[in-house]
């Protein structure tokens, strides 16, 4: 059951640096410090004993794993955070497959510094 305002947040990994975590925990701090509740895939990547400096290709069966993982928990949240560029954002399956989960969901979708300015003007 949802309670509070809770965020996924989402965001572009494969093909970029240490699979783009470090993006991920800078976002989650920022979203944190300013209240939000924050689901992030990377965090439980790591929680599951992924290490960001694996290499590709990715372990067998991880990224359907996660995709199920993390679709699970879209539907815990209220809204959705994006990370990364707009070219990112077109060359990511995984997050094109995340944005699709929100559009069913019916879930608010916003970059994170949007989320961000949100919440310092007061707003949701």
């Amino acid at each position: 059951m949802k309670s509070g305002f809770s965020l996924y947040l989402a965001g572009p990994m494969t093909g970029l640096p240490r699979w783009n975590f470090d993006a991920f925990a800078e976002a989650c701090v920022k979203l944190r410090a300013a209240g939000w509740c924050v689901w992030c895939p990377a965090e439980q990547d790591e929680m599951l004993g992924f290490d960001p400096d694996t290499p590709p290709p990715l372990p067998p069966d991880f990224l359907e794993d996660a995709l199920l993982r993390n679709a699970l928990a879209m539907t815990q949240v209220h809204g959705v955070a994006v990370l990364g560029t707009t070219d990112q954002k077109s060359r990511s399956k995984g997050l094109a497959v995340e944005l699709a989960i929100a559009r069913y969901l019916d879930l608010p979708v916003l970059p994170a510094n949007e989320w961000l300015a949100s919440k310092q003007k007061g707003g949701l």
